[in-house]
């Protein structure tokens, strides 16, 4: 959820989030993400909403009534853009 909605939404670049997932497959000799037991994906979040607020100016939001407030608002700034224009 952080990931999509930090890229989606908020327009954090999506490799720094990949490069801090491999990072943590990487230091427990993992290849999957499945394999990252539930500790390592503990740090993981924390990892990327500290990557959120660095990267979007402010902490992921907790509340889902901001979540959806900001996802609507996203798809209304997205409305005029080429790839909008293409698929309508």
């Amino acid at each position: 959820l952080i990931q999509m909605f930090g890229k989606t939404v908020l327009g954090v670049d999506g490799d720094l989030f990949e490069e801090a997932l491999e990072a943590a497959k990487d230091a427990k000799k993992v290849t999957v993400d499945t394999d990252l037991a539930a500790a390592d994906l503990k740090k993981l979040v924390k990892q990327f909403k500290k990557i959120v607020e660095a990267e979007a100016g402010r902490e992921f939001p907790q509340d889902a009534r901001d979540q959806m407030d900001l996802a609507i608002n996203a798809v209304f700034d997205s409305w005029n853009t080429d790839r909008a224009k293409l698929y309508r």
